[in-house]
This record gives C-alpha cells, structure tokens and sequence, in this order.
C-alpha cells in the first residue's frame, strides 16, 4: 500500500488508467490512509488522480459524510469535472 502522498497518487493515478484501459465503466474503491496527508488532501490526491478515468464512475466507500465533505472541498479547489452523489444504504427488512 502506498505510503505517501507522492506514492499515493501514483499508485491511484495508474489504477485508473489500468481500470480504463480494460474497459471498466464502474468500480467501487475505498481510500486508504495516507501518511503525512489528512483526509481532504486524499480526495485530493484522488480526485487529480481520477483525471485519468473520466467516463468511469468510480463508488468511494467509507463515511459518507467525511466523504462528501472532503470530495466537496477538494472538488471546488481544484475544479475538477466531476459530480458527486451521496448514497446512504438503509438497513432493511432481513429475509430469512
């Protein structure tokens, strides 16, 4: 696992490629912590990254608030074009 920030978004920037290159139009990630960098400056990091998957759409797992916040902040710093949506799972009814 990517220890750094630098290392980070290599790493996420040749997972996206990789991703579009085999033709995957979704994929579900969670964001793993990155030394040195809090969780704002990994959206960052990932969204700069993600550049290189414009047409997938990508699922961040993890706390949805955090998330969206720092997807948010990170988002309208950099302009990068990308729209974010929330999705909050409900627990339902378990069938037996």
């Amino acid at each position: 696992m990517p220890n750094g920030p630098e290392a980070f978004s290599g790493a996420a920037r040749r997972l996206c490629e990789v991703l579009v290159k085999a033709g995957v139009g979704s994929f579900a990630v969670a964001l793993p912590p990155v030394t040195g960098a809090d969780t704002a400056a990994v959206a960052r990091l990932w969204l700069e990254a993600g550049g290189a998957a414009p047409k997938a759409r990508q699922v961040l797992l993890g706390e949805a608030r955090t998330l969206l916040a720092d997807l948010s902040a990170a988002k309208a710093a950099g302009g990068a074009p990308v729209e974010l949506a929330s999705f909050s799972a409900r627990p339902g009814q378990v069938v037996r």
